[in-house]
Order: C-alpha cells, then structure tokens, then sequence
C-alpha cells in the first residue's frame, strides 16, 4: 500500500523548478505576484489592435480573469475592438481537439 507523501515535503524539497521555487518563496499575492498582474497594463491599450477574450462557462481555474481583462479593456479603451468569446467548455477547452465524436 503507498503512503502518501506528507504536505511539508512539497514546501520543503529542493528542486531546479523555477516556477515552482517563486511559488514556495511566494505563497500568498505579494508584490511579485501584484507586479506581474495583467488587468493593470490594459489601461491603454491602442485602438489600432483589436483584442478577442475567450473564456469556458465551466472554468473552474481561471473565470475572473478573462471576464475582467474584458471589462477592462472596455473601461479604459474607447474606440478598441474589443471581443468576448465565452462558451460551454472549461479552462482552455477551445483551443483542445477531441476527435470525432460517432
């Protein structure tokens, strides 16, 4: 029987993971993550680009950010194009091919 592998561990195990060691370092929505944050660069987006959100009715990873990148853009963008895609799939469902359905 496998015994399962205690929580500490998974904060405390060296690893080369990049993206992971951040995660550990930085564990709650700090300065780095705030910096990093998308919705506060979407104050001036250019008119001349035309932007198309897409978001899935059952995203249960991420459903407020395409919403509200959405939302933005069209607060502070006059005159963009700005699209909303949003459909029956879940977190990136749109852009996955499942085959034929028989």
């Amino acid at each position: 029987m496998k015994q399962a592998i205690p929580q500490e561990w998974l904060w405390t195990a060296e690893t080369d993971d990049y993206f992971w060691n951040e995660l550990k370092e930085h564990p709650n929505y700090d300065e780095l993550w705030q910096s990093r944050g998308l919705i506060q660069h979407l104050k001036d987006v250019k008119s001349h680009v035309a932007t198309m959100i897409v978001a899935g009715e059952f995203d249960a990873e991420d459903l407020y950010g395409p919403l509200e990148t959405y939302k933005t853009i069209e607060r502070y963008n006059e005159g963009n194009y700005n699209t909303l895609v949003f459909g029956p799939w879940d977190h990136g469902g749109w852009a996955r091919s499942r085959g034929k359905n028989r």
